[in-house]
């Protein structure tokens, strides 16, 4: 019989016997990915996107969408930077699989000063979301975001972007 001891493969749920190379790597793309992430290195960050990365966000806000190409998806997260000085609080977890790898976070958002002035709701918002990413030649190909409270979500970038506007920005 064989030794019951987990081994990585196993530990994240998945079959060493059906383990591909690339669950290895997706996992290892997006914990690198995750490690940039939080240490600020955005060149760091930059450097895994694949030239076709597909960012789709849900939601019924401006951002939401499917954003297609490395510069769309680019644009669209200096779009959020715009509204929101976000900040990385941990990454909850990790998990893998065949297709790729998907990464619960948790994060700040904070308006910038003149925004906040203007704004009547909260300065700022801790929020929980998965980020389902696929990854193809060792970098991120596509991002799908799964938004714990997507209303709130809406909310405060539908509020942002009223108050940004009104700040002059």
């Amino acid at each position: 019989m064989d030794d019951p001891t987990p081994t990585d493969h196993n530990r994240l749920g998945r079959d060493p016997a059906h383990s591909t190379a690339l669950d290895v790597t997706a996992l290892e793309v997006v914990s690198a990915y995750c490690d940039a992430w939080l240490a600020g290195d955005a060149m760091a960050v930059v450097a895994l996107y694949h030239d076709d990365l597909t960012l789709t966000w849900p939601g019924r806000h401006h951002l939401a969408g499917v954003h297609r190409g490395r510069e769309a998806s680019i644009e669209a997260l200096l779009a959020l930077g715009a509204l929101a000085d976000r900040e990385p609080v941990e990454i909850v977890d990790l998990l893998a699989g065949r297709a790729g790898a998907i990464a619960v976070v948790r994060e700040r958002w904070t308006r910038p000063t003149a925004d906040a002035e203007a704004a009547g709701g909260p300065a700022s918002i801790e929020i929980t979301r998965a980020l389902d990413y696929t990854v193809i030649d060792g970098r991120l190909a596509t991002c799908r975001v799964f938004e714990l409270d997507q209303p709130a979500i809406d909310d405060w970038l539908g509020e942002a972007v009223h108050c940004h506007t009104l700040s002059g920005q």
